[in-house]
């Protein structure tokens, strides 16, 4: 979660939360918006967008490079926008995963 705005974030850059609800096990690392199974096991990944208004964000989860699912949002009409998703992988330890930046457009 962040409090604040991320701006200027690059195509194919991690997003950076500052603040995670559940981090059990430490494997989620701040510095750099990875998230590195500690264990071998099923995780449940979760997270939403928030784009500015009249912006657009599509943004991925990866896992260990490969995007396992895509979230997008549009605000219009000079509203914001929201775009969600949940997955749950196999992840074996040492295995990473995080919320890329695909693209930004800022009308």
């Amino acid at each position: 979660m962040r409090d604040t705005q991320q701006e200027h974030v690059a195509n194919n850059q991690n997003i950076v939360f500052e603040k995670v609800v559940t981090n059990e096990g430490g494997g989620y690392h701040p510095n750099n918006g990875a998230f590195i199974a500690p264990e071998s096991g099923f995780y449940v990944l979760s997270s939403s967008t928030m784009c500015a208004t009249n912006g657009e964000v599509l943004a991925a989860m990866v896992h260990n490079g490969n995007i396992v699912t895509r979230m997008y949002c549009h605000g219009d009409g000079g509203r914001h926008d929201q775009g969600s998703q949940t997955v749950v992988v196999q992840m074996f330890a040492g295995d990473s995963a995080a919320v890329k930046n695909i693209d930004t457009v800022k009308k």
